[in-house]
């Protein structure tokens, strides 16, 4: 087994670990310093995702953005690369082919322009803003074509490791934030 599968596994276990109140008081913190950052507060669109498992839950976040008017866009995997499309409402959220909530193939594509925040999830990152996912690699591929894109990472902060494993095709994000705090790398 390689390093980075290796470390991936054990980031599972650990997080699968942490109990449901931490994860709870956890994510609603995240969400308190994201919607205060300015990345949140300039943005006119938020590239979001959908909590799978034990990830960050920023629901009420996403909630906050269609109240306020704002486009909000969640990733859909087609043929092998992801694009994000936009929803009115999250009740428009459906399982795609991998059972994560995703909107219709029919949905709009939203293209990021220079106010687009990208929250992005994660297993950990590091201090140099170098994420593990879940090793498919669609975050990396998709920030590889749109490098100038803000993209903060959502991560408990215990959960936080010194170096991730990567390869030559992973990608960092510009910031993290975690419920002490967002980070600008």
């Amino acid at each position: 087994m390689s390093l980075k599968k290796e470390q991936r596994r054990f980031l599972l276990a650990r997080r699968k670990a942490l109990s449901e109140q931490y994860r709870k008081e956890a994510s609603e913190r995240i969400c308190r310093h994201v919607a205060k950052s300015d990345a949140w507060q300039k943005a006119d669109t938020v590239f979001a995702y959908c909590p799978v498992g034990e990830e960050v839950d920023l629901t009420a976040l996403w909630e906050r953005a269609l109240g306020q008017g704002r486009r909000i866009a969640f990733p859909r995997c087609v043929n092998g690369e992801m694009v994000f499309l936009q929803v009115q409402s999250l009740s428009e959220l459906v399982p795609d082919a991998y059972g994560i909530p995703a909107p219709k193939a029919f949905a709009q594509e939203v293209l990021p322009t220079l106010d687009t925040l990208c929250i992005v999830p994660a297993l950990s990152v590091d201090e140099k803003g170098y994420r593990m996912g879940y090793g498919g690699g669609y975050y990396d591929r998709f920030l590889a074509k749109h490098e100038t894109l803000f993209t903060l990472c959502a991560v408990y902060a215990q959960m936080q490791v010194g170096d991730v494993c990567r390869e030559e095709c992973d990608r960092r994000v510009k910031a993290f934030v975690n419920e002490n705090g967002v980070c600008l790398l």
